[in-house]
């Protein structure tokens, strides 16, 4: 295969996974030991722009070689293409697969038609070739054919029972508008509270239909898996620096070491200087409070956690603290304990406005028992306290849920509404 510029891949090779012939072309051994994602970005390349890169000798031979496909076609095959050129004017001047998909969204009742029109495609396979998911294209239906103004969905309560009734609708938008914590936080004070019954996914889903918060680029915030993750409270420790500066010019330093599980913080100082001193006063105060059995302390490679009087403590420890550094003990970052520094910097703005150093100590004991007391998106229901201390375990919200989607159900099949026609 004749190689192109300083590409590992051949044009040809790109272009027959374009134009998707690559299995006529090449062995199942060559074929495998190409990455899965980069089979997938070749697919979705235009074949206009990979032929005009190739010299006419090997054009002609892809295009023997896709000519020779075409005759192997089925009949339905065939219609699939055809049908796809028809709808194809949809796609024309879109930039980007979500401008296309809000392309899709602004005439969806011409793409419910279309799709409910072909006759030789089943419905799945017209879905499937305008690049929508089956979930939504039924979505979109009940919008266009369910329509009632009387529904937070904006469709019949008789036809889509699943959807909340205007009720759960008002008691979510006032759940929403305490507007004191992140969305997670309010889901579940709503349930520990009985406001709302609903699982998460459904209330976050509402709060976007209903247009009450949504993040910069339109969308909720979407939860990173995290590498480093203990079984039990006191298996793993973190410990960092972060820095507040005052409106008198000066900076505090804010010096915490949280619990992995919990995501507790375990103890906390905020002083004017960085010191290695006052690193170890705080992992001190948490390790002589808790007195963990056995403890990975991991911390990041800055001078004040490698002073001798911290190694000389962790020694005394008998083995029961294992410290490593973030990035060279371990491949991962310290971002755990990073993420909370942006919470309280994000969540907490006031922090950011304190007059001088003893007045954002006074303001950062107030929001850190906020933030131990509210509940955690790790935890759903439940407060990094509650998890700590073992108190996690009280609410049966699952059933609290399939009980009143039960009730909900039967609300919305009796409804009496007079702005649509059930049938």
């Amino acid at each position: 295969m004749k190689q192109h510029g300083n590409s590992k891949y051949s044009v040809e090779m790109k272009l027959a996974f374009a134009l998707g012939i690559e299995k006529n072309k090449y062995s199942a051994k060559q074929l495998r030991q190409i990455p899965g994602s980069t089979k997938h970005k070749w697919r979705r390349l235009d074949p206009e722009v990979l032929f005009s890169q190739l010299n006419h000798g090997e054009a002609s031979e892809l295009i023997g070689e896709l000519r020779t496909k075409q005759e192997l076609l089925s009949t339905k095959h065939q219609h699939i293409e055809k049908a796809f050129l028809e709808f194809s004017s949809l796609m024309e001047n879109v930039l980007s697969k979500r401008e296309y998909q809000k392309l899709l969204e602004k005439h969806k009742e011409q793409v419910i038609r279309w799709v409910q029109n072909q006759k030789n495609l089943t419905k799945k396979e017209s879905i499937k070739l305008i690049g929508l998911s089956a979930s939504k294209f039924h979505y979109w239906q009940a919008q266009v054919e369910y329509k009632c103004s009387s529904s937070p969905l904006a469709q019949c309560a008789k036809l889509c029972s699943q959807q909340i009734t205007p009720a759960e609708a008002k008691k979510l938008r006032k759940v929403v508008a305490k507007d004191k914590w992140n969305l997670n936080a309010l889901w579940a004070e709503g349930i520990r509270n009985g406001d709302i019954a609903m699982s998460r996914s459904t209330f976050y889903k509402y709060v976007q239909v209903l247009g009450l918060r949504v993040t910069k680029d339109g969308r909720l915030n979407k939860r990173k898996p995290q590498r480093i993750r203990a079984k039990d409270v006191h298996e793993i420790w973190h410990a960092d620096i972060s820095y507040f500066k005052t409106r008198d010019g000066k900076t505090s330093y804010l010096y915490v070491v949280m619990d992995n599980y919990s995501r507790a913080i375990l103890s906390w100082r905020l002083e004017t200087k960085i010191r290695g001193w006052y690193s170890m006063l705080t992992l001190m105060q948490a390790y002589d409070n808790l007195l963990p059995e056995k403890l990975r302390y991991i911390t990041d490679g800055g001078p004040e956690n490698k002073t001798l009087k911290l190694r000389e403590f962790i020694r005394k420890s008998k083995s029961r603290i294992q410290h490593q550094i973030a990035r060279k003990d371990i491949i991962q970052s310290n971002s755990m304990i990073e993420r909370i520094f942006k919470t309280l910097k994000g969540e907490y703005p006031i922090l950011l406005n304190a007059r001088n150093h003893r007045q954002l100590k006074q303001t950062m004991s107030v929001f850190i028992q906020d933030y131990m007391d509210r509940p955690h998106g790790s935890h759903l229901l439940y407060t990094p306290r509650e998890v700590l201390h073992r108190k996690n375990q009280w609410v049966d919200y699952q059933s609290l849920i399939e009980k009143n989607t039960v009730k909900r159900i039967a609300r919305n099949r009796s409804c009496t509404c007079a702005l649509c026609e059930c049938g």
